[in-house]
């Protein structure tokens, strides 16, 4: 079944402005279905690209290919499931699993929530490309198609020096909106900036500004990238021993 539908507008967090600069591909017969030219947008937008209009139907065995025009090392992917609608969310299916085939040959699975907020989960893949291929579905009520009404992506250019930083997280608030860096349902924690032992405070951006609650209140061991505006983009981080 056809459904006239734009195209999933994609946003991506990013360390250089040229990140903005994605394109999308879609396999057939997505192709037919979509718009694959690809539009820009800030990582901080991704709760208002949740409508029906930017909602893609992606069927059982399709995929969406990610291309980011240069070499980069992703971190986390946040993905809003279903049709951005809540009175047809249940009408139209849903993507139950995906998996992520990356350019540097791994890849990953990835079980989503049946959920219309946000979710993140915690990705390790390299390279310029990353293709998601649809591999089990939540049955919809009117249609056998899965929606996705938003996805971005967290990285970094690997060409950029890393930071080693021990401290905490500061201004934590519990979210009430989004799920965990897994998809399971344990709270996140919005933290406003993260304190070094040296003095040093960093401000966050976007999804990079949510943890999960045994990285709240506690000192820290953190693996980094110091962004403009002296952001903190948060590669990994462990409860110091």
């Amino acid at each position: 079944m056809k459904t006239l539908l734009t195209l999933l507008a994609l946003c991506l967090c990013t360390f250089a402005p040229a990140w903005g600069q994605n394109t999308v591909q879609v396999s057939t017969p997505l192709s037919y279905q979509i718009d694959a030219k690809g539009q820009d947008a800030s990582g901080e937008s991704l709760a208002r690209l949740s409508t029906p209009g930017n909602t893609v139907g992606v069927p059982l065995g399709e995929w969406l290919e990610f291309n980011f025009l240069k070499p980069v090392t992703l971190s986390s992917m946040t993905v809003v499931n279903g049709w951005a609608s809540p009175e047809a969310f249940r009408q139209h299916a849903r993507v139950r699993t995906a998996v992520l085939h990356y350019a540097d040959g791994g890849k990953q699975t990835l079980g989503f929530r049946d959920t219309d907020k946000p979710q993140t989960f915690s990705i390790k893949g390299s390279g310029p490309v990353v293709r998601m291929t649809v591999s089990a579905v939540y049955p919809g009520r009117a249609s056998t198609v899965p929606h996705l009404s938003g996805v971005s992506f967290a990285g970094y250019d690997p060409a950029v020096r890393q930071v080693r930083l021990t401290g905490r997280f500061e201004g934590c608030v519990k979210s009430r909106s989004s799920s965990s860096w897994s998809g399971n349902d344990e709270p996140l924690y919005y933290c406003a900036r993260f304190r070094a032992d040296d003095g040093a405070v960093y401000g966050c951006a976007d999804d990079q500004c949510f943890h999960v609650q045994n990285l709240v209140n506690v000192q820290l061991n953190v693996v980094g990238v110091v962004k403009e505006g002296n952001v903190l983009e948060v590669l990994e981080a462990k409860p110091l021993r």
